[in-house]
């Protein structure tokens, strides 16, 4: 789920004015708010280093330290002690935070019951009830996993593709690439009560993909190639999005 967080923590940055580029960061918070837009850009080198000085009792700083030791990431080695340690930290205060009310942290627990994470057994249901508190306060990325929940019957909610329409629109319409993404594969089908529509697949595809998502870009120039009553056949455009899919190590889209 880590491409929900590229837009997160982009707007987080951007409110706080800070630009990365001009002066370098001085303090704890600064470093903090950098650590998190360098961890969802997957520099994680660039991240290590300001996660260092950053808040260590923020709990996304400590997921992020979980994940890093799980799969050695940024010049740190595999170590699962280490990660299990801090996972544990993040579960606690994404629980404190959850209980108050924060809707992030809400979606966070309710991920971490999802991986069975942080010393929590792996709980579908228990993840289905924070992405629903966090939902209903309008939380993006808990509105795309409620909308995933009820796409695959997961957590308990029956196989529902209406309601997961539902849901991706919540998140698509406030930028959630995935969301956009799945939508965009709905309405080119025709599923989840959605009446079966190539141009709003295309307009769909097309608001993911310029977000950087790949397998948008790749189903974008495959749209393009084809051609249809939605546009007309374009293999330049084909080749311009499946070439951005490809620079990502989209598989599909460098056999083209």
């Amino acid at each position: 789920m880590k491409l929900a967080f590229i837009i997160i923590a982009g707007g987080i940055v951007a409110a706080a004015g800070l630009s990365g580029c001009q002066n370098q960061p001085s303090t704890m918070e600064e470093k903090t708010l950098l650590a998190k837009d360098a961890y969802y850009k997957s520099d994680y080198t660039k991240a290590l280093a300001l996660m260092k000085d950053a808040n260590q009792n923020d709990p996304e700083i400590q997921y992020f330290f979980g994940e890093m030791y799980e799969e050695g990431e940024g010049g740190l080695p595999k170590d699962p002690a280490k990660s299990a340690e801090y996972f544990r930290k993040a579960a606690e205060n994404y629980r404190k935070a959850a209980e108050r009310g924060n809707a992030k942290a809400q979606c966070m627990f309710g991920q971490m019951y999802e991986e069975g994470r942080g010393g929590l057994p792996k709980d579908l249901a228990k993840a289905e009830e924070y992405f629903r508190k966090a939902a209903e306060q309008g939380y993006a990325e808990a509105q795309h996993n409620l909308g995933w929940m009820y796409d695959e019957g997961e957590g308990g909610l029956p196989k529902d593709q209406s309601k997961a329409a539902e849901y991706y629109h919540k998140a698509a319409d406030q930028g959630y690439a995935v969301s956009q993404y799945n939508l965009g594969w709905m309405y080119y089908k025709g599923e989840g009560g959605l009446q079966k529509d190539p141009a709003k697949a295309l307009e769909y595809f097309l608001k993911a993909a310029e977000q950087g998502h790949a397998a948008a870009q790749n189903s974008l120039g495959w749209m393009y190639f084809n051609g249809g009553s939605y546009s007309p056949g374009d293999l330049f455009k084909a080749v311009e999005w499946w070439s951005k899919a490809a620079e990502q190590g989209y598989a599909k889209a460098q056999c083209r």
